[in-house]
């Protein structure tokens, strides 16, 4: 550095020590940028999988919490977007196929298509990439989390009307009591048979 700053005048008369520092420097200045991009590679790197897993957390709430999951496939796409920096982005229920404007990617747990994320089809080649290889797993657990889920709910609403049906109609005397010896429910053929 003190070399470079206060140059000689005349450029020939260097010493060969001279050259041996300018080189040093040259090579540890070399290194040191290099570590540096590395670093910034790195952190970038690092900021972009926060991002997608604090987007992966933020899709679980929404598609699990969701009362109806196809309704809340548009947020979930709209998001999937804004965070990965895409001019668009879609997610299907089933099989779609693309189109001139979008890359399909099935969403598959096993051999069983779930659904299709839709991207746009002139994604960058490292963005492409990444979305297929660190998003669309995620996606994939998702979306086979929240189809179980929906399916368990359905059962269970199943199951519930199933049961109030046969409380309703049974000809036997059915009642719900508490823990503290209070009827929390009787059926009408209770009420019939003891007013």
């Amino acid at each position: 550095f003190d070399y470079f700053r206060s140059t000689p005048a005349d450029f020939m008369e260097v010493q060969a020590e001279d050259w041996v520092v300018v080189g040093t420097f040259l090579a540890v200045a070399l290194v040191a940028n290099s570590l540096a991009y590395l670093a910034r590679a790195r952190a970038e790197e690092l900021d972009q999988r926060r991002r997608e897993a604090d987007l992966a957390a933020e899709l679980a709430r929404l598609m699990l919490r969701a009362g109806d999951l196809r309704s809340s496939l548009d947020t979930a796409a709209q998001r999937l977007a804004q965070v990965l920096g895409l001019s668009s982005a879609g997610l299907e229920l089933g099989a779609v196929p693309a189109d001139d404007r979008h890359c399909a990617i099935p969403l598959c747990d096993g051999a069983t298509v779930l659904g299709t994320l839709l991207v746009p089809a002139e994604l960058p080649r490292p963005t492409a990439q990444r979305v297929r290889e660190r998003v669309v797993p995620s996606l994939e657990a998702l979306l086979a989390d929240a189809l179980d889920r929906e399916a368990i709910s359905d059962a269970l609403e199943a199951s519930r009307k199933e049961l109030e049906r046969f409380f309703e109609l049974s000809s036997d005397l059915t009642c719900i009591a508490g823990l503290d010896g209070r009827f929390r429910r009787v059926n009408p053929a209770f009420e019939r048979t003891l007013g």
